[in-house]
C-alpha cells in the first residue's frame, strides 16, 4: 500500500493526513535517528548481505565498510534490513566515504526502496545494485531485474556509466545518451539520480523489473562552467545538463582515504528528501570536499507520476535475437511513495577498480532538532555551568515548507544525558563519570560539572534534545521521539590555574594594616 500523506495536491489534504498521524502517542516515524559507525570489523546485526549476480565483496572493517576491494568485476552491497524510515515528512542522509586505490572505477550507490518489498538486489557494474541490465539470448547471463520496490537511486558515480543508455549484446538500459564527440571527461565524476521500479510492458524483454529506474537528472562536479552539454536528453522530459555552472571543480573520486576534514581527499556526502507541497519530495545532494560543502543537485522536484521513455530498445522489441537498435517508447511510471523506506547501498568495479568505502552514517527526519557541542574551561576544584542550548535549535512549522529554526522551540523536560554507548542515561538528568558529575536542571535549561576533587584533564558527556510537542491539528509533528537530535558532547577542560605570586609585592607575614 503506497502513501496516501502526499498524493493530494492540497495544503489542506496535508495538513488533515499529518493531524492524524499526531494524535499517536508512541514514536510513529519510524527507526529515526539512526546511526552506523561502521568502523568494527563485525558485522552489525541489522545490516544484511545481498546477494547479486556475483559475490558480495562487502568486508567490515574498522575503518569502514569496505564495499569493493580495488580488484576488477567485483560487487559489494548491503541493506539496512530491519529499521524502517516513515516516509511522511521526509528523510537526510549522511555519511564520509572515499573511492580510491585502484584505477577509477565504478562508484557508490544509496538507493531506498519500499520497507513492505523482499529486496532482491539489482544488477552490478554499470547499475550498482539499483538498475537492471537487458541482454540478447547470446548473453542470457547477463540478464538481471533491477532492485525489488525501488524508490529511488543516488549515484556518486566515478566512472560515469550509472546514467548511460548502452545498446549493447550483453547491456541493455535506459538512460542519457551521451553528446556528439562523446563524455570525454564531462562524463566521469557525477551524481546521478535513477527513478522508481517500472512495469511489465510487453512479454519480449521488457517484463517487470526490466523497464522504469529513468534517469531524473544528473550533474557534473567537474566540468568547468560555459560548456555546452551537447544537445545530450535524459529520459524524462527535459534536457540533460552536465556542466555544473559552479567554478567550485572537484572529483567525487576521494583518491585517498581520510577522516580528516581539513584532508583535500576527504569526502562526505548529504542527500535531503523534503516533502514538496504538490506532491512527492525535493531533492538535494551536497557533498563535502575537504572544508567545502558544494550542492550539486538542489531542490530536484521528484514527482509522484512522471512520464519518461524506454530507449535502447532492440528493433521490433524482439529482445531474444535482434540486434538492431529501435525506436524509443514513451511511458507513465508511477512514482508514488512508499509508507516507509528502507535504504542500501552498492558499489562496483568492472574493467577499472576502486577500493569504496563508507562510515559515519547518520539517518535523520528534515528539521529534526539540532544539538551542537560546547565547551567550557575551569579551574580545578570548581563547578562551572553551561547553556548547551545558546547554539542549539528545534522547528516550528509546517514540514512542507521551510520551519523556523530557534532554541526557544526545544523542549527543556526533554533533555537526555547519554552513556557511552549512546543510550539514555538511568537518570537523564544527571550522570556520573571518572572526571565528575554533570547535572541538567530542566527548570533553567543549564547544565552544571561538578569535578571530581583534584581532577585536572578533560571530562566529557554527551547528550540529545527534543522540540516541543504541539497540539493535534497543528502540522507540527517536533515533539515525536523520530525529531529527537543526533547527540552532541558537551567538553570541560579542567586546568590547575596555579596562581604565580609576584615577588615584588609584600608577603602577607610583612604587611602593614
Amino acid at each position: 500500500m503506497k502513501n496516501t500523506f502526499l498524493k493530494g495536491y492540497s495544503k489542506l489534504t496535508v495538513f488533515l493526513l499529518l493531524a492524524a498521524v499526531q494524535t499517536v502517542s508512541a514514536q510513529v516515524y519510524g527507526d529515526f535517528p539512526y546511526t552506523q559507525s561502521f568502523n568494527s570489523a563485525t558485522k552489525p546485526a541489522e545490516i544484511i548481505l545481498p546477494t547479486g549476480a556475483t559475490a558480495n565483496a562487502a568486508v567490515f572493517t574498522t575503518t569502514g565498510l569496505e564495499l569493493t576491494p580495488a580488484t576488477n568485476s567485483k560487487f559489494g552491497a548491503i541493506i539496512i534490513d530491519n529499521k524502517k524510515f516513515n516516509s511522511a515528512v521526509g528523510i537526510k542522509i549522511s555519511f564520509e566515504y572515499a573511492i580510491y586505490g585502484g584505477t577509477g572505477a565504478d562508484g557508490i550507490s544509496v538507493f531506498l526502496f519500499d520497507a513492505a518489498v523482499t529486496p532482491t538486489i539489482g544488477t552490478n557494474g554499470r547499475g550498482m545494485g539499483y538498475s537492471y541490465l537487458r541482454a540478447n539470448d547470446s548473453y542470457s547471463g547477463n540478464r538481471r531485474e533491477g532492485l525489488s520496490g525501488a524508490y529511488l537511486g543516488i549515484a556518486l558515480d566515478s566512472y560515469g556509466n550509472f546514467k548511460g543508455d548502452p545498446f549493447q549484446g550483453d547491456a541493455r538500459l535506459n538512460g542519457v545518451s551521451a553528446p556528439s564527440g562523446g563524455w570525454a571527461n564531462s562524463g566521469s565524476s557525477h551524481v546521478t539520480l535513477r527513478g522508481a521500479r517500472g512495469g511489465a510492458l510487453d512479454n519480449k524483454g521488457r517484463g517487470a523489473g526490466y523497464t522504469g529506474y529513468p534517469v531524473l537528472t544528473t550533474q557534473s562536479t567537474l566540468t568547468p562552467a560555459g560548456t555546452s552539454n551537447g544537445g545530450a536528453k535524459l529520459n524524462i522530459l527535459g534536457s540533460y545538463d552536465y556542466n555544473s555552472g559552479d567554478p567550485d571543480n572537484f572529483n567525487i573520486r576521494s583518491g585517498a582515504y581520510t577522516t580528516d576534514p581539513n584532508n583535500v581527499n576527504y569526502r562526505k556526502a548529504f542527500i535531503e528528501l523534503v516533502p514538496n507541497a504538490s506532491g512527492g519530495y525535493n531533492i538535494t545532494v551536497k557533498i563535502q570536499h575537504q572544508n567545502t560543502v558544494r550542492t550539486i543537485i538542489n531542490n530536484y522536484w521528484y514527482k509522484q507520476s512522471i512520464l519518461y521513455t524506454e530507449n535502447s530498445n532492440p528493433e521490433n522489441s524482439d529482445y531474444n535475437t535482434s540486434l538492431n537498435e529501435g525506436a524509443a517508447t514513451t511511458h507513465t511510471l508511477n512514482t508514488a511513495i512508499p509508507n516507509s523506506f528502507k535504504i542500501g547501498f552498492g558499489a562496483s568495479t568492472g574493467g577499472l577498480n576502486d577500493i569504496h568505502k563508507i562510515w559515519g552514517l547518520e539517518v535523520v527526519l528534515p528539521y529534526a532538532a539540532e544539538a551542537v557541542a560546547d565547551n567550557a574551561t575551569i579551574c580545578k576544584n570548581n563547578p562551572v555551568t553551561i547553556n548547551p542550548y545558546a547554539n542549539d535549535v528545534a522547528y516550528t512549522g509546517p514540514t512542507y515548507a521551510i520551519p523556523t529554526a530557534s532554541s526557544s522551540n526545544i523542549d527543556y523536560s526533554q533533555f537526555r544525558f547519554l552513556n557511552a554507548d549512546g543510550t539514555t542515561a538511568a537518570n537523564p538528568f544527571s550522570i556520573t563519570t571518572t572526571e565528575g558529575t554533570f547535572t541538567y536542571d530542566s527548570a533553567s535549561g543549564i547544565v552544571t560539572f561538578n569535578p571530581v576533587k583534584g581532577f585536572t584533564g578533560k571530562a566529557e558527556v554527551s547528550y540529545n534534545i527534543k522540540g516541543k510537542t504541539y497540539p493535534a491539528g497543528t502540522f507540527q509533528p517536533y515533539g515525536d521521539e523520530g525529531f529527537r537530535s543526533k547527540k552532541a558532547v558537551i567538553s570541560v577542560t579542567v586546568s590547575k590555574c596555579q596562581v604565580i605570586t609576584n615577588p615584588m609585592l609584600p608577603s602577607k607575614s610583612n604587611a602593614k594594616y
